[in-house]
C-alpha cells in the first residue's frame, strides 16, 4: 500500500507536466490575441475610415458634374444670345472706325495729336481709301520743317515704303496718286538708304497716275509734277531712278502734256507756259 502512495505521487509528476501544458495554453492565447484582436480594431477603423471618403468623393464628384451642367447650359444660351445680337464682322468695322477717328484728328488739329495715330491707322488699314486719304492729307498739313520731321520717323518703319506703293496700286486716282507723290517726293530728299530705290518706285508711279488721270492741269499739279520728275531724273536723281522713269515712259507722256498746254489759249494754259516754260524744258532734256 505504500508503494501504492508512491505510485499515487506520481501524478503531481505529470500534474506539474500538465501544469507546464496549461502554461503553454496561455501563451497560445496570447498568441491567438495577437493575430485576432489587432486585425478586429484595425480592419474596423479601415472600413469606417475608408467608407466616409467615398461617401464625400461621390457627392464632390456629383456636384462638380452639376455645376459643369449647368456651366454648359449657360455658356450655351450665351453664345446664342450673342450670334443673335452681335452682327458677325462688327469687331473690324468698330477697328476701321477708330483709325478713320484717329486720321480725322490727325488732320483737323494740323497734327497736334500723336504721329502714331496715323501711322498706326495707315499701316493697320492700307485697304480703306478714306483712311489713306485722310491719313496722307494730314501729313501734308504739316509745315516744311514739320513735315520733314514726321517723315523722318515714318522711313525709319520698313513697312512705311511699301505702304505708298500699295495705295498708289489699290488707288489709281487722281487725288489719291497726287498725295502720293508729293510725299515720296520729300522722302527723297532724305537719307534713305536701302529704301530709296522702293520710294523712287513709289514716286514714279504715283507721278504716271496723275499723268494718267489729270484732264486739265493748273499751275500747282504742274508745278508738283516738276518737282517729282527732279526728284527722280534730275540734279537730285540717282540712276535707279533714271531706269525707273525710262521703264514707264514718263518723259515723252510729260512731253506730250507739255505740247498740250502749248496748243491751249485760256488763262491757265498759259500762266503754266510763261511760269513753267524754263524748269520744264530743262527736265525734258535729262
Amino acid at each position: 500500500d505504500e508503494g501504492g502512495g508512491e505510485e499515487d505521487r506520481v501524478p503531481p509528476a505529470v500534474d506539474e507536466g500538465g501544469g507546464e501544458e496549461e502554461s503553454v495554453q496561455p501563451q497560445v492565447k496570447m498568441e491567438g490575441s495577437q493575430d485576432h484582436a489587432p486585425p478586429e480594431v484595425d480592419g474596423g477603423g479601415e472600413e469606417e475610415e475608408a467608407d466616409k471618403p467615398k461617401v464625400r468623393t461621390e457627392g464632390a464628384e456629383d456636384l462638380e458634374n452639376e455645376s459643369e451642367a449647368m456651366v454648359a447650359v449657360f455658356e450655351s444660351e450665351h453664345e446664342d444670345q450673342e450670334e443673335e445680337d452681335v452682327p458677325r464682322g462688327l469687331p473690324e468695322e468698330l477697328l476701321r472706325f477708330g483709325a478713320f477717328i484717329r486720321v480725322h484728328r490727325f488732320f483737323s488739329t494740323g497734327g497736334a495729336s500723336p504721329l502714331s495715330d496715323v501711322k498706326d491707322a495707315l499701316l493697320g488699314h492700307s485697304e480703306d481709301p478714306e483712311v489713306c486719304l485722310i491719313g496722307l492729307q494730314g501729313l501734308l498739313k504739316g509745315q516744311d520743317e514739320q513735315l520733314m520731321g514726321w517723315l523722318r520717323q515714318l522711313v525709319e518703319e520698313p513697312e512705311f515704303v511699301a505702304l505708298v506703293r500699295r495705295i498708289v496700286v489699290r488707288f489709281p486716282t487722281q487725288e489719291m496718286t497726287l498725295l502720293v507723290m508729293q510725299i515720296t517726293t520729300h522722302m527723297l530728299s532724305l537719307q534713305l538708304g536701302s529704301q530709296t530705290e522702293g520710294t523712287e518706285e513709289a514716286c514714279a508711279m504715283a507721278s504716271s497716275g496723275v499723268i494718267e488721270n489729270t484732264q486739265v492741269f493748273n499751275g500747282d499739279t504742274w508745278e508738283l509734277l516738276l518737282e517729282a520728275m527732279d526728284a527722280l531724273v534730275g540734279s537730285r536723281g540717282s540712276d535707279s531712278g533714271r531706269r525707273i522713269v525710262s521703264r514707264l515712259d514718263l518723259l515723252s507722256r510729260l512731253e506730250e502734256e507739255w505740247e498740250n498746254i502749248l496748243n491751249k489759249t485760256d488763262a491757265v494754259s498759259k500762266l503754266i507756259v510763261k511760269t513753267f516754260k524754263e524748269d520744264t524744258e530743262k527736265i525734258l532734256k535729262r
